[in-house]
């Protein structure tokens, strides 16, 4: 159960992890694209599912581990 500004900071976490994934992605090798893009499918997941899940449902604790 996490309270409305620990959502709002997992959200935070989310999207920064996302842009430097990103960035690493547009900026490395083929071979080591593979994983990070992985990753990047499973952030944005995530991010999608805290935008689409009320406050009082979010796990902060297990997101602090994810991120």
């Amino acid at each position: 159960m996490a309270t409305l500004m620990e959502k709002d900071a997992l959200l935070n976490g989310a999207s920064q992890c996302i842009a430097f994934l990103s960035n690493i992605i547009d900026n490395c090798s083929v071979s080591s694209h593979q994983d990070s893009g992985d990753a990047l499918k499973r952030l944005v997941s995530y991010r999608d599912y805290l935008y689409s899940t009320p406050a009082e449902l979010v796990d902060f604790t297990q997101g602090k581990i994810l991120l």
